[in-house]
């Protein structure tokens, strides 16, 4: 089976060698590595050809002449796509070897079960390493207090995120549907989540696949859970984090109106009016469709202070 490998970059020369060297030494090895590096500044195109070079017909770079951002550089990649599994990578993370071939696997069983036709998103958990890869936590899931097995459907992914989009592995059929990633939405691996609850199924793999490095450039980074600083920043994100998510679910339904489930419509249509409704309205609606996020503080927050979405 083959699989595409998207590898969105920028300044990314000082982890970029070892993440290349792990994705090439997949178990699973029927696979081509598509690359847009991001009109970096640093030797980071210096390294992709020299990798293009070495790998010829394996590795593949497309032209870039303008800065995109990283979620139209990742729906760039996605466009060229072609194949019928496609995974995401993020430069500065190493991967172990058999991530290609334990997310794949999965996807296949997922298909004999529900057919090709049914588009499907499979996600796993990491291990948060440090700069030079010394183990932080061996479960990224643990450390941050997350439980996608209880956040698959739409109504617990329109409020909190637990999808990391450098361990997905996406379909075809699912890979149609996504099509370009809107610039409003938050994140591409986000609104991946969004488009598969709505449409198909969302599936995670409890076992680490790679080594999700923290480091000062890290476009968004692991944060224990119950920290101060994780405490500071969700305390920020509870000012501002609404308007984005309504914003977001707002270019969901307009892109879907009419192809939704209509159950899915009508609570779509709920979220997005939350923040015109009175305070005890929104509350019933957050009951009503079971929109919670993961653990009992961060639903607190939300139900105390949070005006919704």
């Amino acid at each position: 089976m083959q699989v595409d490998i998207l590898l969105a970059t920028y300044n990314g020369e000082k982890f970029l060698r070892e993440q290349l060297d792990s994705i090439m030494q997949q178990t699973h090895q029927n696979f081509r590595l598509i690359i847009r590096d991001d009109c970096s500044s640093d030797k980071t195109a210096v390294i992709i050809k020299e990798y293009v070079k070495r790998y010829p017909g394996k590795i593949v770079c497309l032209s870039s002449e303008e800065r995109l951002g990283v979620k139209s550089n990742f729906s760039r990649l996605l466009n060229e796509s072609k194949a019928d599994y496609v995974c995401f990578a993020d430069q500065d993370d190493v991967w172990l070897p058999n991530k290609v071939e334990l997310t794949l696997n999965k996807v296949l069983n997922l298909e004999i079960e529900n057919t090709k036709h049914c588009p499907l998103l499979v996600h796993t958990d990491l291990q948060v390493v440090d700069e030079n890869l010394q183990l932080i936590h061996n479960s990224f899931w643990d450390y941050s207090k997350l439980f996608p097995e209880k956040s698959r459907t739409l109504n617990r992914l329109l409020v909190q995120n637990v999808i990391t989009g450098c361990t997905v592995m996406i379909n075809r059929s699912l890979a149609k549907l996504i099509k370009n990633v809107p610039p409003e939405t938050i994140m591409h691996d986000w609104w991946m989540g969004l488009v598969a609850a709505s449409f198909g199924l969302i599936r995670e793999i409890p076992q680490a696949t790679l080594f999700y490095r923290q480091h000062g450039n890290n476009t968004l980074g692991a944060k224990r859970f119950g920290s101060f600083r994780h405490l500071k920043e969700g305390i920020r994100k509870l000012t501002q984090g609404n308007e984005f998510k309504r914003i977001q679910a707002n270019v969901l339904f307009d892109r879907y109106k009419g192809s939704l489930p209509m159950a899915h419509e009508q609570m779509v249509q709920k979220y997005i009016c939350m923040h015109t409704m009175p305070w005890w309205k929104s509350r019933y609606y957050i009951f009503r469709h079971q929109l919670f996020k993961n653990g009992v503080l961060r639903n607190l927050a939300t139900l105390a202070f949070q005006r919704v979405p």
